[in-house]
């Protein structure tokens, strides 16, 4: 059976190269420096177990990169998780909730191990 597979949505090429190396731990893990990287590599598997985005994507945000996620049926069932460097109390939490987002961590605490834990957690074994 094969690793579960984890997409990772991080502009910064520092964080990004931190989060996923640790993430390669327990999960295949894809990476995308952008909305447009994370569609494709969408396209290409088909599905993820789990997707961990920034909410700031350049010329994008969340909300749009999840409206675009969430409009393919192949897509609704995977679990987002919101990784960002905006404090949760300024996100637009209902909106996100709605497109399915059920973590949101916090960048400034939130360490690659953390990352690791939490994505254990979300994903079934």
């Amino acid at each position: 059976m094969p690793d579960p597979s984890v997409l990772i949505i991080e502009p910064d090429a520092i964080l990004l190269d931190q989060y996923a190396t640790r993430l390669e731990q327990d999960f295949e893990v894809w990476r995308a420096h952008t909305a447009q990287e994370a569609i494709d590599a969408l396209d290409r598997k088909h599905s993820f177990d789990l997707i961990v985005m920034d909410f700031n994507l350049g010329k994008n945000n969340g909300v749009e990169v999840l409206h675009e996620i969430r409009y393919y049926d192949d897509w609704l069932h995977i679990p987002v998780m919101m990784l960002s460097s905006i404090p949760k109390n300024r996100l637009p939490l209902t909106k996100l909730a709605r497109y399915g987002v059920t973590h949101f961590l916090y960048k400034p605490q939130t360490a690659p191990h953390e990352l690791l834990r939490q994505a254990r957690r979300t994903i079934p074994a």
